[in-house]
C-alpha cells in the first residue's frame, strides 16, 4: 500500500511504500540545506567551501586541512576567525550546481592565491576558473614528461634485451 507524503526537504508530495520514509528522493535526504560558506581570517584572507546541510557547519568550525591553515592557525587560533554564508541554494539541488557554486565564489574572491585565501587545491567542478585552466596545462606539461621519461626507459630496455638476444 503506498502512502502520500510530503517531503521534508523540497515539500514536494510524493508516494512513499512505507510510513517512516521522510524524504522524496536521496538527493532530499542529503541535501537539506545547500550553501556555500567562508572562513574569514582576521587577516582578510578566506577559505571558501560547499556544504550539503549548513545547519550543522558552523557547529564544526574550521579543520585544519591544509598547510596555509595550518601556519595561519599558529598566527590566528580558529576562534578568532568569522563565518559567514555566502549562498544558500535550494534544497536538494544537484552535487554539480553546488560545486559551481562553490567554484565561483572562490573565483570571485581569489582565495586560490597564497596571499588572499587558503583553498590550495580548488575543485576542477567547474572547468573555466583560473586554476583549472592553469592545473589542466600543468598537468599537461607533467604529463608529457612523464611519458618522455619513460619512453626513454623502455628504449634503454629494449636495447638491453636486444643486445642479450644477440649475445646469446
Amino acid at each position: 500500500m503506498m502512502h502520500q507524503k510530503i517531503c521534508k526537504t523540497c515539500h514536494r508530495s510524493f508516494e512513499a511504500s512505507h510510513r517512516g520514509r521522510r524524504f522524496c528522493s536521496w538527493q532530499c535526504a542529503k541535501y537539506k540545506a545547500p550553501a556555500v560558506y567562508r572562513f574569514i581570517c582576521p587577516d582578510g584572507r578566506s577559505y571558501v567551501g560547499a556544504v550539503a546541510d549548513i545547519r550543522k557547519r558552523f557547529d564544526r568550525g574550521i579543520a585544519r586541512s591544509n598547510p596555509w591553515l595550518d601556519a595561519a592557525f599558529k598566527l590566528h587560533p580558529p576562534e578568532t576567525w568569522t563565518y559567514e554564508i555566502l549562498e544558500r541554494l535550494p534544497p536538494s539541488c544537484s552535487i554539480p550546481r553546488l560545486r559551481e557554486a562553490e567554484q565561483r565564489h572562490i573565483d570571485h574572491l581569489g582565495c586560490w592565491k597564497p596571499d588572499t585565501g587558503f583553498n590550495m587545491n580548488p575543485p576542477v567542478w567547474a572547468a573555466n576558473g583560473p586554476m583549472q585552466k592553469e592545473a589542466r596545462c600543468r598537468s599537461a606539461d607533467q604529463t608529457r614528461t612523464m611519458m618522455a621519461r619513460k619512453r626513454a626507459e623502455w628504449a634503454a630496455h629494449i636495447a638491453l634485451v636486444k643486445q642479450v638476444v644477440a649475445d646469446a
